[in-house]
């Protein structure tokens, strides 16, 4: 059967198929009844006839794809009427024309077989030219009426998608913000198999810090065999399938996802895109928890070594006053012993003087040396109390005592 070739034409605004017949192509029409001989020959023109008896009408509906169906009405109204109900809740034809010839064009007949679901209602006595008319016209209606069925559905499948991609950036959104006030792998490992309920995935996570390494399933435990294949294929590229898993890895993360829609590509597609992003934002978390335990490591050294130097100095500036005390006892002991030496020695009072503010200038100049190293003690203990107490300071203080900091 050969049909007409398809053309693009507008009718009322509206983007149509129409056809070309000069081109002796046609459409596929079936008669149901006898067709009068004159508007059968005219019909020729317009259409690939079928004929067909009442009582074999539902089964060639079935074997094809008609245009327009032709209801040549020889029996009764009612039973007329019972025709078009019948044939009308053949879903394989809800869209395709039903024409009524009929040879009682009354008013009222009409009225009734158009509420029985006829979409045309022909004379028998119709002129040839008016009857192809109409059915050309019923029959591009239909194809209209097709094409537009599509272009909704097309409108509502990108629709649906946009709904659905903004549905998934929404999830992702989400997830990097509530990711920034996790504060440790479990809440985050958590947070992320939140995420994931959205998409209707099994997964299982390995995140490889600094100073641990979590794998973890939805329950918050791990399991041996995943977390060895996480392990194995975490350099293996970015995305890696092997059957219905897929590996995502993204440094120091990796993701097993273990049921994969392989008979849907575009979700497929949906879910590679999606989940690597959710990694990849999870991974800069990561990043930014190591750091923050980095720094609180440093910090506690730095703590520990301030608090170790304060002991030092303490311990150092004992030391040393023990050390001044022996030395000027030392020496006022010599001083003492120098004196007693002179009185046996027979030397003149100007002899013994001289040599006496020897001494005593000795023991004037040690004693002021050490009260000078005595001095400068307590400053260094002052300056170790100082960054003691900076390092106690809230975060948020911490910007203004370096600056006083930095200005003594």
């Amino acid at each position: 059967m050969r049909y007409a070739s398809e053309i693009t034409m507008r009718k009322s605004g509206i983007r149509i198929i129409g056809k070309e017949f000069h081109m002796g192509l046609k459409y596929a029409g079936l008669v149901i009844g006898s067709l009068p001989e004159p508007l059968q020959t005219a019909s020729l023109s317009l259409l690939e006839l079928q004929q067909s008896e009442l009582k074999d009408a539902i089964e060639k509906i079935n074997g094809g794809q008609w245009h327009a169906i032709i209801l040549c009405i020889e029996q009764p109204l009612k039973e007329a009427q019972m025709t078009l109900g019948m044939l009308r809740q053949d879903t394989q034809i809800a869209d395709t024309p039903l024409i009524c010839l009929t040879s009682d064009n009354s008013v009222e007949d009409t009225i009734a077989l158009f509420n029985s679901g006829a979409d045309d209602v022909i004379p028998t006595n119709t002129p040839s030219e008016e009857f192809i008319a109409r059915i050309n016209k019923a029959i591009i209606n239909l194809i209209a009426n097709r094409q537009l069925k599509s272009q909704l559905q097309f409108t509502h499948d990108v629709a649906m998608s946009a709904m659905t991609d903004s549905g998934d950036m929404g999830v992702n959104i989400n997830f990097l913000l509530d990711s920034a006030e996790c504060n440790n792998f479990d809440e985050l490992g958590q947070r992320l198999f939140q995420a994931l309920n959205n998409y209707d995935v099994r997964c299982s996570l390995q995140i490889r810090g600094r100073f641990e390494e979590k794998n973890m399933e939805p329950n918050g435990l791990s399991r041996d065999l995943e977390s060895r294949l996480l392990r194995h294929f975490q350099d293996a590229g970015r995305l890696h399938s092997a059957g219905r898993r897929l590996f995502i890895n993204f440094d120091q993360v990796s993701l097993l996802v273990k049921n994969m829609p392989l008979g849907d590509e575009k979700r497929c597609g949906r879910l590679r895109d999606n989940l690597f992003y959710l990694v990849q934002g999870m991974d800069s978390r990561v990043k930014a928890l190591d750091d923050r335990r980095t720094t609180e490591l440093q910090m506690e050294i730095l703590k520990q070594l301030t608090s170790k130097a304060e002991r030092v100095l303490e311990d150092i500036d004992k030391r040393y006053a023990d050390v001044a005390d022996k030395i000027i006892s030392a020496t006022e002991n010599a001083a003492e012993q120098m004196v007693f030496a002179l009185n046996t020695l027979g030397l003149s009072e100007d002899q013994e003087y001289s040599i006496m503010s020897i001494i005593d200038n000795a023991i004037f100049t040690t004693n002021d040396i050490f009260h000078q190293g005595l001095r400068v003690n307590p400053g260094d203990r002052q300056l170790i109390q100082k960054i003691s107490e900076i390092m106690k300071l809230p975060p948020e203080k911490l910007n203004r005592a370096l600056e006083q900091f930095s200005l003594e």
